[in-house]
């Protein structure tokens, strides 16, 4: 066996709120990844993570990462601090994986990305949904060529936030232009963008809305149409629909695929047999597969895996590419022509 194939990155997690139990699930399960430590500012929230994955705890980020010297920071604080600590890892020498929104800024991002390139670190934004079983089978369409040449991509998220944490007055994202549904922008957005791979954005237009006329919430329901490349992309956030739901639509010139995030399924429509018949075959075989998914959701459910399972397959990629070498599954211009689009968004609508 290789050197690199026995080595193992030393992690450490900076914020042990409710998101951390994701990432610390993957670390602490994972052979080739040694959790060094964690840190919140709560002291009680730092020892009680600390102890549940035996890890050291801290209560100040400069200390964690002068004492464990990781390999990997994983920050997953709030908005505002992303800036500070990020940089602070990447001067230290880390890797460093941020949660959503990666940067309060477009001009804040590129400074961050400016660094990460200086001390030759990868700095990656969680875009987790890209790497959910159902959004991988959609990319393997689009690689064999299945659905053609994507011509539209409709992503539609229905979250009832008026009556959630997001109403607070805490609310960690309020101060950031669209209010709480920037808080979920960024999975929108690089999920529209995805299956265009590298064609051109051009026109960006946006409709905000507060639905709730709560103050903390901000904006609470988004419209935006973009174009790219020959094709348009849709996003919308409603809190008034139901139920919940995390749907994505991938059109293309030879076929299309749908699925819901939230409630995991796989529709593809395609050319099947002669023409007269395709329609029947892919009502058929799409019927079985609507089937097959509900039993596999009461499973998930059983096991409890969440929609939050991507995070397990770009966290792999994400290790093999410090350890090994390999390309890293979300690059610095995944992030930078997400958080881009997401500016011309915000601006488009001028949205507080």
């Amino acid at each position: 066996m290789s050197t690199n194939a026995t080595r193992r990155a030393r992690a450490a997690v900076i914020g042990c709120g409710a998101i951390s139990k994701e990432h610390l699930h993957v670390l602490a399960a994972h052979p080739r990844i040694e959790l060094v430590g964690v840190c919140d500012r709560s002291p009680a929230a730092s020892e009680w993570t600390a102890q549940r994955y035996g890890t050291s705890g801290f209560t100040d980020h400069v200390e964690l990462i002068a004492t464990t010297k990781p390999d990997v920071v994983h920050v997953l604080t709030p908005p505002s601090s992303h800036r500070v600590i990020g940089e602070d890892a990447l001067a230290a020498g880390a890797h460093v994986i941020i949660e959503k929104p990666i940067a309060s800024s477009l001009p804040e991002l590129e400074a961050m990305l400016a660094l990460a390139a200086r001390h030759d670190r990868m700095l990656i934004e969680n875009h987790n949904y890209r790497f959910n079983d159902q959004m991988l089978a959609i990319g393997e369409l689009l690689t064999r060529g299945s659905l053609g040449t994507v011509v539209g991509v409709d992503v539609l998220a229905a979250l009832d936030i008026a009556n959630s944490k997001f109403m607070s007055a805490g609310n960690p994202t309020a101060h950031l232009d669209g209010g709480a549904v920037r808080d979920f922008l960024t999975h929108l957005t690089y999920l529209a963008v995805a299956p265009f791979g590298d064609a051109p954005i051009g026109t960006v237009d946006a409709r905000w809305w507060n639905r709730s006329g709560n103050e903390h919430v901000g904006m609470d329901e988004l419209d935006a149409r973009i174009s790219i490349g020959d094709g348009v992309a849709s996003i919308r956030f409603s809190t008034r629909m139901a139920p919940d739901c995390f749907r994505v639509w991938v059109r293309g010139t030879k076929g299309s695929a749908e699925t819901d995030l939230f409630q995991p399924f796989l529709r593809v429509e395609t050319q099947r047999g002669p023409a007269q018949l395709s329609p029947v075959i892919g009502h058929g075989l799409n019927g079985v597969s609507l089937a097959l998914s509900s039993v596999r959701n009461m499973c998930d459910k059983v096991l409890q895996r969440t929609p939050y399972h991507g995070l397990w397959a770009l966290l792999e990629r994400f290790y093999e590419a410090v350890l090994d070498g390999t390309p890293p599954p979300v690059t610095a211009g995944d992030v930078l022509r997400t958080n881009a689009l997401i500016d011309r968004i915000v601006a488009s609508a001028g949205a507080r």
